[in-house]
């Protein structure tokens, strides 16, 4: 309850009591939960006035806030900036750079805290590993797996061998994902099979997929994951009776889908968008962005040379993929940003492929950065290309 927190805080403030540091961390990590940087920023500012910024838990609170917001770089600052870096400073600036996607100083972070005499734990490892993922470095993430276990006593948690699952899914070496999974105390858990579904999918390992799809709706047959993963594996596939049967099931069985939701902070607030929205009161103003947007984008992967692929994108302005939230909130911060400031844009669940093309295609054509945040990872789009290198 993110939002109830901030305004039991602001309460406080209005009551004449003074918070004390611990209090304004978790205030920030609701912020960094939230995405609202502005207002992460507005309580740093009352930390320092209130002499408290010195504090290493503040500290680390500001790189977790600056992070998940989008502004990695904000959060290397804030970092260099203390006096005394613990093993959740450390821990905490490798994930940031996990999460966006930057595999390499991740790992240089971690040899700089191993040469400092400080001792890594779990959410050290669970940095490491997450940035091996998302890099596809496979060999590394296998190694830094066997180092967290042999020379530092640490016992892998689901976490730690889900993120080897995914490490293993995502560079096509499925086989041994799932031995990897057969062979582990937690086999019988939902979230270490869905990594592997994942993977399937993006190798279109349809018959592998199936198989798994069914061992997750056995462990939680009321978890809508499988169903959309396996639905879209046979939707790749070119298998829409089989498509549109999981479809009955998940109506048979009263599966909902968990809505897709989108949301950007603009210096009015934060707004958020579900597919199709259009209660927002500029709603006629951003579909006319909208529509402005995806033509420029017709126009540019008719005479595009660069190697931007087009084919999976959808050209009818009238299909639902082209009302995706995050497209909706990236019109409004193109309505409102001046052009040199980013578009940062936070979704809850993983962008869809046809919105992943549709976000590089626009940072080219309206020549903007835009920084997406999905339920993985982060996306930072630059002329045409993501820093994921499609390797998501």
């Amino acid at each position: 309850l993110f939002e109830r927190a901030l305004t039991l805080f602001h309460e406080l403030l209005a009551a004449g009591l003074k918070p004390d540091p611990f209090t304004i961390s978790i205030v920030m990590n609701a912020c960094a939960s939230l995405a609202v940087a502005r207002t992460g920023e507005q309580i740093q500012c009352f930390a320092t006035k209130s002499g408290f910024g010195r504090f290493t838990a503040i500290g680390n609170s500001c790189i977790h806030m600056y992070a998940r917001s989008g502004d990695v770089d904000a959060a290397v600052r804030r970092f260099q900036e203390m006096e005394l870096h613990d093993v959740v400073s450390w821990s905490a600036v490798i994930s940031s750079h996990a999460q966006h996607g930057c595999a390499r100083e991740a790992l240089r972070f971690f040899s700089e805290m191993v040469d400092a005499k400080v001792v890594p734990n779990e959410i050290t490892f669970l940095g490491v590993l997450t940035a091996c993922s998302h890099g596809g470095l496979v060999d590394e993430g296998l190694r830094y797996y066997e180092i967290m276990k042999n020379e530092y006593a640490l016992s892998p948690t689901i976490k730690h061998r889900t993120c080897v699952v995914d490490l293993l899914g995502r560079a096509g070496r499925l086989a041994d994902a799932e031995a990897f999974i057969r062979d582990s105390i937690f086999h019988d858990e939902p979230v270490i099979w869905r990594s592997l579904l994942a993977s399937c999918r993006i190798h279109r390992d349809m018959e592998r997929g199936q198989l798994v799809a069914d061992r997750i709706m056995e462990l939680q047959p009321s978890s809508s994951a499988s169903y959309v993963n396996l639905y879209n594996i046979y939707l790749d596939a070119g298998e829409l009776s089989l498509a549109s049967k999981i479809r009955d099931v998940m109506k048979e069985r009263g599966v909902k889908k968990e809505p897709g939701l989108s949301w950007i902070e603009l210096r009015s607030g934060v707004h958020s968008f579900v597919a199709g929205d259009k209660c927002h009161p500029e709603s006629n103003t951003i579909y006319a962005k909208l529509a402005d947007m995806l033509s420029k984008i017709d126009k540019l992967t008719a005479t595009d040379t660069s190697g931007t692929k087009s084919d999976d994108i959808t050209r009818n302005e009238q299909s639902w993929m082209n009302w995706h939230s995050e497209k909706l909130a990236v019109a409004l911060g193109l309505i409102h940003l001046p052009q040199s400031a980013p578009i940062r844009v936070m979704k809850n669940l993983r962008v869809c492929r046809d919105c992943h093309l549709a976000m590089k295609l626009i940072s080219k054509s309206e020549n903007r950065e835009i920084i997406l945040r999905d339920a993985i990872r982060f996306h930072h789009f630059r002329d045409g290309s993501c820093s994921c290198a499609d390797y998501w």
